[in-house]
C-alpha cells in the first residue's frame, strides 16, 4: 500500500511542474538525516517548480536519488530555496520513509 500511494505522489508531482512555465531542473547530493535511512550521501536529479504566488525563490519537487553507499534508488519531494544557480533544501523519501536534505546546481 505504501509503495501504491508513493508512486501516485511521485506522479503528481511531476506532473504538475510540467504543466507550470517555472520549472527547473535541478541536480545535487542528498544526505538522508533520518532514522529510517541508512542511504547516506547520494546523487540527486529533480524537477522543481517556483511557487509563483508567494515568491520566484522557493520552489518544490520530485526527484530521484542514488544513494552511493548501499546502491539503492529512492524518490523524494522537497522544497527549496533557489539562489544564484544554487538550490537547498529539505524533503521526505518515500522509500526508506525518512527526511532528506540536498544541495545542488538548478536550471
Amino acid at each position: 500500500m505504501k509503495r501504491i500511494l508513493a508512486a501516485a505522489s511521485l506522479a503528481a508531482l511531476m506532473a504538475v511542474p510540467a504543466a507550470n512555465a517555472g520549472t527547473s531542473y535541478m541536480v545535487g547530493a542528498t544526505w538522508n538525516v533520518g532514522a529510517g535511512g541508512g542511504g547516506g550521501v547520494g546523487i540527486s536529479a529533480r524537477i522543481l517548480t517556483t511557487i509563483d504566488a508567494i515568491t520566484t525563490d522557493i520552489s518544490v519537487g520530485g526527484g530521484v536519488t542514488y544513494y552511493l553507499n548501499s546502491g539503492e534508488v529512492t524518490y523524494d519531494a522537497i522544497a527549496a530555496f533557489l539562489s544564484n544557480d544554487i538550490a537547498i533544501g529539505g524533503g521526505y523519501d518515500f522509500v526508506t520513509a525518512s527526511p532528506v536534505f540536498s544541495l545542488g546546481m538548478y536550471q
